[in-house]
């Protein structure tokens, strides 16, 4: 519920493209969900402002803003890795990975 109404009976929508565009794609909705569609000119971040409004009263409604930014690349790296044993072992596990950056 959001403020008393059920989500599935609001409609979500994206107001003018000549008001509030994106500036480095389009924004669509299709099924009650923002599809944000990048063009070439998208670098890093942009903005989608999307309405949601009661069908039957179009005086209820408010504004939200979905902010976009491209994930960072990770940087790969591998921490060399030392274990001290003594002199009785026979065996020991080694998480060589525990101390290392891997991306996901």
């Amino acid at each position: 519920y959001i403020c008393g109404y059920q989500i599935e009976d609001l409609v979500l929508s994206i107001p003018s493209e000549d008001s509030f565009p994106p500036y480095y794609g389009k924004a669509t909705v299709s099924n009650n969900k923002i599809i944000y569609t990048a063009s070439n000119s998208f670098t890093d971040a942009d903005k989608v402002i999307y309405k949601i409004s009661d069908p039957n009263n179009p005086e209820v409604f408010s504004y939200g803003l979905v902010y976009l930014s491209k994930e960072t690349a990770c940087n790969f790296e591998i921490t060399q890795d030392s274990v001290v044993v003594n002199e009785e072992f026979t065996q020991i596990r080694i998480d060589i990975l525990d101390n290392d950056v891997l991306c996901e």
